[in-house]
Parts: C-alpha cells; structure tokens; sequence
C-alpha cells in the first residue's frame, strides 16, 4: 500500500491554480521498502521552476526521516532543524528561510 505523507510545503489548495502531478513525474527517488512518501517543496519564488519533489521508499518512519535521508542522498537539497523544528530548506539557489515565503 502506498501512503502519501503531507510534506512541511505542499501544493497550493487552490485548484485552479495548481499544476496537476503525478507520482509517476517523480525522478529522484532515494531508500528502500515497501512504503512510499514524497516530499513536495514549493519555494513560490516567481521563479521558473518553484517546485520540486522527491520519492522514498521506506518501511516506517517519520517525516523528519524522510528529510534527513533526502538531504543525505541529494547534495543539492539541505535542511535546517531548530529546537526539533524545521526551519529552512535550500535546494540549489532556492531557499525557504524562517518561515518565508508562506510556510
């Protein structure tokens, strides 16, 4: 069974304005099991490519989890936890920092 785990950013719950997406579109997918998340970020820099997402594959764990074993296998994407809460996500020049934008 797969299970969907709501990441720390999402799409926007506006359909109108939200992009249609499908797991298959997913590229990196990084572990092992017989569970599958995604994490979605959504920078909403303007810029042209906002968005990005990737796939584990687990058999239990928890979000924190999930994002640290992301950030380990991807060089590109780093996290920032304070006080067991996260706090900034970079991906490239992309950077979501103390809760800016909007999360």
């Amino acid at each position: 069974m797969n299970k969907y785990v709501p990441a720390f950013l999402g799409f926007l719950a506006s359909a109108p304005l939200c992009a249609q997406f499908d797991i298959s579109q997913v590229h990196y997918w990084i572990g092992s099991g017989a569970d599958t998340s995604l994490l979605v970020v959504d920078f909403q820099d303007g810029s042209a490519t906002p968005a990005y997402a990737w796939g584990y594959l687990h058999n239990g764990g928890t979000g924190a989890d999930m994002v640290d074993a992301i950030a380990a296998a991807d060089p590109a994407f780093s996290v920032e936890f304070v006080s067991g809460f996260l706090n900034s996500v970079f991906y490239g020049s992309h950077a979501g920092i103390g809760g800016a934008p909007n999360y």
